[in-house]
């Protein structure tokens, strides 16, 4: 076979594999975007969702404040954070509720990364400590202005209490 033939054959055989994923990139099935445009307000209004999201953050907030005492501690948090944070990735939002059902994720994984840098500094003796407390400053502003927006998406603008540094 000519070199010119390989690659014919083998263009060709990438646009024929490639048709599948055409065809479900252009179906009309849902897609994220369908959910979005659902909601139509910040405010979640089923209270049964909204009663679980706060339950599941009110029973993390003692293991929050025990982040900064040691590595076993911020390595607990960070198991903790993880679990409540994938059971929000697995469950299907009520209707109206995508928004809080991502906005939550979003604010846990933000915890996470910043319990994640606490426990860094903790057993890293390498790294010069202001890049930790640095990178702890950044990461805690991200986490105050996701849990921010957490709280608008439940309470509506009327409620955006502050989050506090963990001591």
């Amino acid at each position: 076979m000519s070199r010119k033939f390989k690659l014919a054959l083998a263009t060709l055989g990438l646009v024929v594999a490639s048709i599948p994923a055409f065809a479900i990139y252009a179906s009309g099935k849902p897609t994220l975007s369908k959910y979005l445009a659902a909601q139509t307000t910040p405010t979640c209004k089923d209270a049964d969702f909204i009663k679980q999201v706060d339950k599941d953050l009110n029973d993390l907030g003692p293991i929050f404040k025990t982040v900064t005492t040691s590595p076993d501690s911020a390595a607990n948090v960070i198991i903790q954070v993880a679990i409540t944070r994938q059971k929000y990735e697995d469950l299907t939002a009520p209707e109206g509720c995508f928004g809080v059902q991502v906005q939550t994720v979003v604010t846990l994984a933000n915890f996470g990364d910043l319990a994640a840098v606490i426990i860094a500094s903790q057993v890293d003796k390498k790294t010069d400590p202001k890049v930790y407390s640095d990178t702890y400053q950044s990461q805690l502003k991200r986490f105050q202005t996701q849990l921010a927006q957490l709280n608008k998406f439940v309470f509506g603008d009327t409620a955006t209490p502050e989050a506090t540094p963990a001591s």
